[in-house]
């Protein structure tokens, strides 16, 4: 059973003692059921009124916070390809098979031709289509199962934890604190002894913290580029300044280059997208402040100015075209199109280095999401990725969109984090608040919450369960880093995040 004092203690804190009080000797096989029951509690048994609705609060906290501990789609994922799998080996998988030097192949969802298989000499974890005939297509053995095989969620999961030896309920229960017992699972009969897991001493984070005697310096990154010359006025000698450049320095100028180049194409796409979501400053003077910023900050690019940009970053930045293929910009030497997919334009968000004007990352939000009719099923899909991100992490961490240095000088400042540009932008400017988008608990620098510590973070993250799941733990996160936290909370009915609040006319109410 689970080790309810553990979580208690863990998630409540002081709390914990009150909560046992009416829980203690109550017994939940998994996280799962406990999670369930503490968001569905029914406590009309207590009898005192104040009592009652103390305890129905406590419980519903501790349900969202129990959240952070159930292992994600992601994390079983990760556990079963650490485990190690050999999908081919699966009857499921029996038509991708390679055998003695050579692949069977299978027929690919995509181009229809029978050139679906498994790479690694069938010891890769997901499925490819042969690039001899442009395809690209690609799918991880969970989304092969589910689309291609029509595999339910849970009947996926089960196979891939099947071939890695072990099930999702032995993953499940590894993941969770038990008291003592002997567990027996029936998917496969065998008794484990479990001990309770040891609270280990979390890692120290390298936190990075902002030097206010560093001086900000303005680069103009042209001087930059490959090929440019510059003359050294003392003796009159000449140097491409490029070349001297580290890899980071490198990235910085041309993802420089591409934010540069989305400031100047026509800018309309932007403008439209952002009055048809309620920000503008006509409908709502009070975000005249935050549309300027759009105007200023912001950039776009049309699907029509795609060749043009790489045009532009090979002919006149004169970048070679292996660097936009390393940077991840466009599939091969020879593409047209850049590694997103655009059903209409792409809005710039910028994320600029901490002393310098430089760009360190982009996020670019989709103007159009594509939708398409599944073939199969005869379902209307539609593309999920609202905003990717285009940075090169493995050398460069971005800062969130709109941190500034002079907001990290004022040491009264104090912070609003949002999830993502469109509820930063949806909440009017307030005196003594420096407004931040962040990339989600998932994605964010930890290190980089070291530039807040002492101050205080407002979190306005969405009202559903997710969204306050995901402020709970970076809550967690931020008081770690000696950051004091309020989690902004508000009747769901008002919206669902900020710019819903602002399109129904309830910003007013959270403000």
């Amino acid at each position: 059973m689970i080790d309810i004092d553990y979580y208690a203690k863990e998630h409540l804190g002081v709390n914990a003692t009150k909560w046992l009080k009416y829980f203690a000797k109550r017994e939940y096989k998994n996280l799962s059921i406990l999670i369930y029951t503490m968001k569905n509690v029914d406590l009309n048994w207590i009898t005192h009124d104040d009592t009652r609705r103390e305890i129905t609060i406590l419980c519903s906290t501790f349900g969202i916070s129990l959240e952070q501990n159930k292992l994600d789609f992601k994390g079983i994922m990760e556990i079963i390809v650490d485990k190690g799998i050999e999908i081919s080996t699966h009857v499921e998988f029996s038509q991708l098979e390679f055998r003695s030097g050579s692949y069977t192949r299978g027929l690919c969802p995509s181009c229809k031709k029978r050139e679906l298989y498994v790479p690694d000499q069938g010891k890769a974890d997901g499925i490819v289509c042969n690039r001899k005939n442009a395809c690209g297509y690609t799918a991880s053995a969970y989304s092969y199962l589910k689309d291609n095989r029509k595999k339910t969620a849970k009947e996926a999961f089960e196979i891939l934890a099947e071939i890695a030896n072990t099930s999702v309920d032995e993953i499940n229960y590894d993941n969770e604190v038990h008291t003592n017992e002997i567990v027996s699972f029936t998917k496969k009969p065998k008794q484990i002894k479990k001990t309770p897991v040891q609270i280990i001493e979390d890692k120290k984070v390298a936190y990075i913290s902002f030097d206010s005697n560093k001086e900000e310096n303005f680069i103009d990154f042209n001087k930059f580029l490959p090929e440019v010359i510059t003359t050294n006025t003392k003796d009159n000698s000449t140097v491409i300044l490029y070349n001297k450049l580290d890899n980071l320095q490198r990235w910085k100028v041309f993802v420089t280059a591409i934010y540069n180049f989305s400031l100047h194409t026509k800018q309309w796409g932007k403008e439209n997208y952002f009055k048809k979501i309620g920000i503008s400053a006509k409908k709502n003077p009070i975000l005249s402040e935050k549309v300027m910023m759009i105007h200023k900050k912001l950039g776009f690019l049309h699907l029509a100015d795609i060749k043009n940009l790489i045009n532009y970053l090979l002919d006149d930045c004169k970048f070679i075209a292996d660097d936009l293929v390393e940077y991840g910009l466009i599939a091969h030497k020879n593409s047209k199109r850049i590694m997103v997919s655009i059903e209409e334009g792409l809005i710039v968000v910028p994320n600029f280095d901490m002393y310098t004007n430089m760009v360190t990352g982009l996020k670019l939000r989709k103007t159009k999401l594509k939708t398409w009719i599944d073939k199969e099923s005869g379902e209307i899909k539609t593309d999920k990725n609202k905003e990717p991100e285009f940075s090169y992490k493995r050398i460069a961490n971005p800062l969130p969109y709109h941190l500034t240095r002079e907001s990290l000088l004022d040491k009264s400042m104090k912070f609003r984090f949002f999830e993502g540009q469109k509820d930063l932008h949806s909440m009017p400017s307030k005196k003594g608040y420096c407004d931040i988008a962040i990339p989600g608990t998932s994605g964010i620098n930890e290190e980089m919450l070291g530039l807040f510590k002492g101050r205080i973070v407002e979190l306005y993250f969405d009202q559903d369960d997710a969204g306050q799941k995901g402020a709970l733990k970076l809550k967690k996160l931020l008081e770690k880093a000696g950051v004091i936290v309020l989690n902004i909370t508000w009747d769901i009915t008002l919206g669902a995040d900020v710019n819903d609040v602002l399109q129904k006319g309830n910003i007013f109410k959270i403000i």
